[in-house]
């Protein structure tokens, strides 16, 4: 639908009075320009009242609309009683009629209904995309005022470790406000060197050795061949554990090159509650380790162990043991133990 022909500023007099049924109109010399073209521009209506004595066309009660179809210079063909108007006499002696054109209730309702007959815009789905800059976008496409657009991702912030050298980042999402970064583990390590193991000068208990090195001297605990050996390490509290598997590394040396020792850790958890101080200990055997390879060279043991056994800020007792007697256990020697080192993770 074509709409009217607009100009600013539209208002002209015409040159004389008319009569109900006069349809071409001659303006005052000039005026005419005022006004568009209807060859070009499209026809057009007009509000035609007595100016001298209304200064406000509405409140003429001979107002009339007309509609201007052809416009030659300063002469208008015009269709008379528009928008529900009546042809009126224009043509009362030594009154100034004048023409405008203004916004009419035809023009609003014709804009309506282009709006209503326009073909329905397509919506596009959002991809703004977050960024260090602004940028224009060449998309042509509109969307609607409830469009979701993407400005968090599901996935969980990155872990970062100690250390962690500072960096922009690459993830062309926005973080929110509660989101939380892991934190990095902390590991907690226990070492018990072999001079501080309870043994006895008895059947099944490991011997503690002090050994005169070249260049430096150091305790072992002995294990011997074909026999059960044990030693109790001191009493230590588990604080702050994640109640998560423990490391352990067994640091040992034979006078051998070959053959395997079965090593068995065992664990006693003492809550912080009343319980008897000497009670069980539960048994975690390990799989059989091979020697270095050269006679009093360093094995370092290492297992992960699950132990159920032990809470959060219990009282630990551990106890270790060759278990000489196993098939797998065929080191044909005495395994010297140095250390026994615990790994854990603490809650953060």
């Amino acid at each position: 639908m074509a709409l009217d022909a607009v100009k600013n500023f539209g208002k002209v007099t015409v040159s004389t009075g008319y009569g109900t049924s006069d349809t071409s109109i001659v303006l005052t010399s000039g005026n005419g320009a005022k006004l568009p073209a209807p060859a070009t521009d499209g026809s057009f209506n007009l509000v035609w009242w007595n100016s001298t004595d209304y200064g406000d066309p509405a409140d003429d009660p001979n107002v009339e609309i007309v509609r201007c179809t052809a416009r030659s210079t300063d002469t208008l063909t015009v269709t008379r009683a528009q928008e529900g108007t009546t042809a009126a006499n224009h043509n009362t002696a030594g009154k100034t009629y004048t023409m405008i054109l203004p916004l009419t209730a035809k023009m609003i309702t014709d804009i309506a209904a282009a709006i209503a007959a326009g073909s329905a815009p397509t919506f596009a789905t959002p991809n703004i995309t977050l960024a260090s800059s602004a940028a224009a976008g060449s998309a042509t496409t509109v969307i609607k005022s409830d469009s979701t657009i993407a400005a968090f991702d599901t996935t969980a912030p990155v872990t970062q470790d100690f250390g962690d050298s500072a960096s922009v980042g690459s993830a062309a999402f926005a973080a929110r406000r509660d989101h939380k970064h892991g934190m990095p583990s902390t590991l907690r390590n226990i070492v018990f060197p072999a001079s501080c193991f309870e043994t006895r000068v008895a059947s099944g208990w490991a011997s503690f050795v002090q050994t005169q090195g070249t260049n430096f001297d150091y305790g072992e605990l002995d294990f011997i061949v074909s026999a059960v050996s044990k030693a109790i390490a001191p009493a230590v509290r588990f604080s702050n554990w994640n109640a998560g598997n423990i490391n352990v590394r067994i640091g040992w040396k034979a006078n051998a090159t070959s053959g395997a020792v079965v090593w068995t850790v065992s664990f006693l958890g003492l809550t912080p509650t009343p319980q008897a101080f000497d009670s069980t200990f539960t048994d975690h055997n390990l799989s059989a380790a091979t020697t270095a390879g050269s006679a009093e060279y360093l094995t370092v043991t290492t297992a992960t162990l699950t132990v159920s056994e032990l809470a959060n800020n219990d009282t630990v007792i551990m106890k270790i043991a060759r278990k000489g007697t196993d098939g797998n256990d065929n080191l044909a020697a005495t395994a010297k133990l140095i250390y026994v080192e615990l790994e854990y993770t603490e809650a953060i």
